[in-house]
């Protein structure tokens, strides 16, 4: 018996020169060129296979997997619907053209082809494939449903676990993601993705303490330890630029992009050589945008951890700084094995990150104040205003007078994600419309652009005594200025809690709005107190539920001011320190030299 697959593999081809029509031996090369990852070779044995032996439906499955592992899409049909035609109760037939059809973005016939495979042979792969087309199409509560199925059928499928917590956050139940995740991870304690979405998670709820959210975090950190050897400083000179990269998957149409594009712009190209790492396949408008703004650009959409951590040690970066921390698609894991001497996290997370490997943390007094030093595994550096630099939108319509006026009653609003609104915000907010009588509260986030969206939130609404008469639910606006627009319909924005809102603050702001923000103790509950306090709004980051209620009240009772503060807080906005990019970039690499300075020390 052959155990060595180099040796099988020469045995199957000397066979297959002498025996080229043996219909074994090719299929035998294709199962093991397969699992080697070539999948043009096994592709080739399938279609040699499949023409010795057309009646065989097993082989037309194969072949059209083979299509699929090389995006073959059009072969990759053709190979289902030749097996489908022998056998029209193939439920694997279904399933790949499921497949091929979402591959095309065809999510409704792929949601057909999945149903009917689930109905031949109700399997957890075609259960979990069709969970992700429902999400897609904005059917969250049957994709609930399927991937509940597909644990059922199997208790370790991990894909389902990790699946169904995603949709739980973005419909805003985060409290009912967190134990999915715990579970999805104890199947997959080594899955670095798993573990980021449950540390994000946990940043959404209430009742987590401080020395919870840190002690959870340093589990990341035991479990990530570098792998390899640390990238050495270079040589000092008097005239040698620091070489800074940033690292993100957010360099797109993104909450990131509003706050880090002044920098990227602002650096002093004579200290400093600017290097972007972006870390998704695809990009946009504002991801060229971002391009033309450094001096080095590197797509790493394509590069796993090991390569993109090689790719920063070959371009001899001086300072390495993540944009994005436990958030969707981050980089942690090339960071883990420290590639620059100097490594930070900024902006892109609320809380710290756990690694040993990052250094510092930028951060401000207000979310992070000394109190909150041991609540960090990096060594906090604050800047002495806000960390957030906000430029507005060029595109930006022009604010108009406040809408009581045309409406006769105050509207609220809070334009904030889904994950962020949470029980005890949604119960605060009500508190809010019980002292206002006749406003009206307005919500806008990403469900609400499907049916079960809306049921869900109407759901939530209902359940924390918001009568559903005074919600009004709009779905996301097709573009940057139509969004900015529906500011022109909201008196007084909320924010939410215990999750701060970021850039909605600041767009709220610049289109006349104020904003009533509740300061927690934790990093991502005190964002509305910098943001404010930056923006020269201080007041309205209150430190309890009663004071914000009392402020929202106050704010709509006062039409006067209302109508002052529509007229006058664009300009107010920015001149104040949160618009100031020439001191925020000065500060900011003040901060990067000192740190430098300390590690060459």
């Amino acid at each position: 018996m052959i155990h060595n697959p180099e040796q099988a593999e020469t045995y199957l081809r000397d066979a297959l020169r002498r025996r080229p029509n043996d219909t074994n031996c090719l299929l035998a090369l294709a199962e093991l060129l397969s699992r080697k990852g070539d999948w043009a070779g096994a592709k080739a044995c399938y279609r040699s296979a499949v023409q010795l032996v057309p009646a065989d439906a097993n082989i037309w499955y194969q072949l059209g997997a083979a299509c699929v592992a090389l995006a073959a899409w059009g072969e990759a049909r053709q190979a289902f619907e030749q097996l489908l035609h022998l056998d029209p109760r193939a439920c694997l037939g279904w399933y790949g053209l499921g497949r091929v059809s979402k591959a095309c973005n065809d999510l409704g016939a792929a949601k057909e082809c999945y149903e009917r495979a689930i109905a031949i042979v109700p399997f957890p792969e075609a259960l979990v494939s069709l969970g992700i087309v429902n999400r897609q199409l904005g059917l969250f509560l049957d994709a609930a449903e399927n991937y509940a199925e597909a644990i059922r059928l199997q208790p370790g499928n991990v894909e389902a676990r990790t699946n169904l917590g995603k949709l739980l956050v973005e419909t805003g139940q985060p409290e009912k993601a967190v134990p999915v995740y715990r579970q999805a991870l104890q199947l997959r304690p080594g899955d670095a993705a798993i573990h980021s979405s449950l540390l994000m998670t946990l940043n959404y709820l209430e009742g987590v303490s401080a020395a919870e959210l840190v002690g959870e975090h340093r589990q990341f950190g035991v479990r990530r330890a570098s792998r390899n050897v640390p990238a050495r400083a270079r040589p000092d000179a008097a005239d040698r630029r620091l070489r800074i990269g940033y690292v993100s998957p957010d360099f797109r149409n993104h909450s990131v992009a509003f706050f880090i594009e002044p920098l990227l712009a602002r650096h002093d190209r004579k200290r400093f050589e600017v290097y972007a790492y972006y870390s998704l396949a695809e990009g946009d408008d504002v991801t060229r945008r971002l391009a033309r703004q450094v001096d080095h650009w590197r797509d790493g959409g394509s590069l796993n951890a090991e390569d993109l951590a090689r790719q920063i040690q070959q371009d001899q970066i001086d300072i390495l700084i993540d944009l994005a921390g436990h958030s969707a698609y981050n980089s942690l894991a090339a960071l883990a094995d420290k590639p620059a001497p100097v490594q930070m996290t900024y902006l892109g997370y609320p809380t710290t990150t756990g690694l040993s490997a990052i250094d510092y943390r930028l951060s401000d007094h207000h979310v992070d104040p000394p109190r909150s030093e041991p609540h960090s595994t990096e060594s906090v550096l604050h800047l002495p205003e806000s960390y957030f630099c906000y430029r507005p939108p060029q595109d930006s319509p022009a604010v108009t007078d406040p809408p009581h006026e045309r409406t006769g009653t105050i509207t609220f609003g809070s334009f904030n994600s889904a994950q962020k609104i949470s029980t005890a915000c949604l119960e605060l907010w009500s508190r809010v419309l019980r002292v206002c009588p006749g406003s009206r509260l307005v919500l806008k986030t990403w469900p609400l652009r499907y049916d079960q969206g809306r049921q869900i939130l109407q759901e939530h609404c209902r359940a924390a005594g918001i009568d559903e008469d005074r919600v009004v639910l709009l779905a996301p606006q097709p573009d940057t200025s139509s969004h900015l627009a529906v500011y022109n319909d909201i008196d007084v924005a909320l924010d939410t809690f215990p999750y701060n809102g970021a850039t909605t603050t600041c767009e709220a702001l610049w289109m006349g709005v104020p904003v009533v923000s509740l300061t927690g103790e934790s990093h991502a509950s005190r964002m509305g107190k910098s943001i404010l306090s930056a923006a020269n709004c201080g007041e309205w980051a209150v430190e309890s539920a009663e004071a914000y209620v009392r402020l929202a009240s106050r704010l709509a009772a006062d039409r006067g001011r209302l109508a002052v503060l529509r007229s006058t807080l664009r300009p107010r906005l920015l001149a104040s320190p949160l618009c100031d990019e020439v001191k925020f970039v000065t500060d900011f690499e003040a901060l990067l030299v000192q740190a430098w300075q300390k590690n060459r020390g």
